[in-house]
C-alpha cells in the first residue's frame, strides 16, 4: 500500500436506474449496499480483506449525478428510505442527509484502533 496516494470514491445518485431495473425495491437498499459493508469492515477488517486495504487509502465519498438534469425539491416530509419505494430518484439533500448520517456514524466507529475517517464530499473534480 502507498502511504502517499489518497481515494476519492464516487457514489453515483443512481437509485432510479437501479429501481427501474428491478435490483432494488427502496432507497434503504441503496444505502444498506453502501455502508453495511463498510461498518462491517470497520469493526472487523477479516470480514471483507480487500475492501479493508482499499479503504485505508480512502479520505472522502463524492456524490455524483448528472447536474443538466432538473433536481427534484425536497418537501417537509419526505418518506424515510425504507419507504423510498417510487420510480423517482430522490433529491440531493436527501442523499447527502443519508450518507452524511451513515458516514458520520462511521466515523464515530472508527475511532477504534487502527481505523481512519472518511468525509462525504460534493462534486469533487480532481485533475
Amino acid at each position: 500500500m502507498d502511504n502517499s496516494v489518497f481515494l476519492v470514491t464516487k457514489l453515483p445518485r443512481l437509485y432510479n436506474v437501479y429501481k427501474n431495473m428491478g435490483t432494488v425495491t427502496s432507497f434503504q437498499n441503496i444505502l444498506d449496499n453502501v455502508f453495511i459493508p463498510l461498518f462491517e469492515v470497520t469493526i472487523d477488517p477479516n470480514t471483507h480483506p480487500q475492501l479493508h486495504v482499499f479503504l485505508m487509502q480512502v479520505v472522502g465519498f463524492d456524490l455524483v449525478d448528472d447536474e443538466s438534469k432538473p433536481e427534484r425539491r425536497p418537501t417537509k416530509h419526505m418518506p424515510k428510505p425504507a419507504e423510498w419505494t417510487n420510480e423517482f430518484n430522490p433529491a440531493y439533500s436527501y442523499y447527502a442527509y443519508y450518507c452524511y448520517a451513515n458516514l458520520y456514524t462511521l466515523n464515530k466507529v472508527c475511532r477504534l484502533p487502527k481505523s481512519h475517517f472518511v468525509i462525504v464530499m460534493k462534486n469533487v473534480s480532481m485533475c
